[in-house]
């Protein structure tokens, strides 16, 4: 169960601006978000295995309140609603990914493994449509239902063991080349592209003694080879144009540390910490407040128990501290927004033995 805390506060642009002055925050707080695997090993150095996994993608639905609006025609100032003047305004990205899998054991020390990486996408904005001016499809921008994007990509990786007690491992996980979502043309740069950019992770693992293990990893993600993720939003080329704007977000590098306790054969217990840079620079508050990813600490814990047999139980919790993007917004720089999120997470799962 995922629970991420978003909201946005504008100040200095007055009541009819796009957003307002003032606070507000998104509603649908709740996400289930599904993990499912399982692995067969098919003699002493070869196993094949198949996982099913979900990403919480990005979602936003901040409600359609009463307000002014200026006509975008006459400029006269009447009644309208939302943050955008256009009702109720947010976006919804799920992603879901199938991950059939085959590693072999090269020698004592060495493993590496392969797997290729299908995934489905769903994607729906609603509320955005006062932006058509900045479209090159108004008619694909907002309010679309919901679409769908189909594609695949890979995943490399490797392990070696250094000595009886420290392990390093390694995984690239390649773009995600993904079906256009063309019900957003107008939205997306490319025509609706909307790619998964790919990643880097290395790390270690360190078995200080029998019970205590250590971990710590470098992760890198190249949020930049994405143009409708990467690109500014200030642009000569409007919104869903070829190279056209984006959310703006930057490459980001995460470190992570993590410890482990195994108490005894039946219970084991887990701590860990990871930092990331912050991907939303001040200057692209503005098309943000849709997907507002700005936290930068996580903190997790967690246990295993054996329940019975070859059956274990685990628990974990994950609490990320508030952080916040505060810059002008490029419509009307006189007035500053701020970007705020803070999530929690809750995840349970069971491992059966075969």
């Amino acid at each position: 169960m995922f629970s991420p805390q978003r909201a946005v506060t504008a100040s200095g642009g007055g009541d009819f601006g796009f957003p307002p002055d003032g606070r507000v925050e998104s509603g649908n707080e709740l996400f289930v978000i599904p993990h499912f695997g399982v692995s067969y090993r098919l003699d002493d150095k070869n196993s094949v295995g198949f996982a099913i996994y979900g990403n919480g993608g990005m979602n936003t639905e901040f409600p359609a309140f009463d307000r002014q609006c200026p006509d975008p025609a006459s400029g006269a100032v009447g009644p309208g609603s939302g943050l955008f003047c256009a009702g109720a305004a947010g976006v919804d990205l799920i992603q879901l990914f199938f991950a059939p899998g085959y590693a072999h054991q090269v020698t004592d020390r060495i493993s590496i493994g392969i797997s290729p990486i299908f995934s489905v996408q769903r994607f729906e904005a609603e509320g955005i449509g006062s932006f058509a001016a900045l479209s090159s499809a108004p008619d694909r921008l907002s309010n679309q239902s919901a679409d769908y994007a189909f594609g695949a990509g890979f995943r490399l990786g490797a392990q070696m063991a250094l000595t009886d007690r420290l392990e390093f491992g390694i995984s690239y996980v390649s773009r995600i080349y993904m079906d256009k979502f063309e019900k957003f043309s107008g939205l997306f740069a490319d025509q609706g592209g909307f790619d998964i950019p790919p990643a880097l992770t290395a790390g270690l693992a360190f078995k200080a003694s029998d019970h205590l293990t250590l971990y710590g990893d470098y992760q890198r993600i190249w949020y930049s080879n994405i143009r409708s993720i990467g690109n500014p939003f200030a642009s000569t080329r409007p919104l869903g144009a070829q190279d056209g704007p984006g959310f703006g977000w930057r490459d980001v590098d995460v470190a992570r540390f993590g410890a482990e306790w195994a108490i005894n054969d039946q219970w084991a217990l887990r701590a860990g910490y990871a930092y990331n840079d912050q991907p939303v620079q001040p200057s692209e508050v503005l098309f943000n407040i849709l997907a507002p990813g700005v936290v930068r600490h996580h903190i997790t814990a967690g246990l295993s128990r054996t329940l019975f047999g070859s059956v274990t139980g685990h628990l974990g919790g994950m609490y990320a501290p508030e952080s916040s993007v505060s810059g002008a917004n490029p419509l009307n720089p006189a007035q500053q927004i701020r970007l705020e999120m803070h999530q929690f997470e809750l995840t349970a799962g069971i491992t059966i033995g075969f």
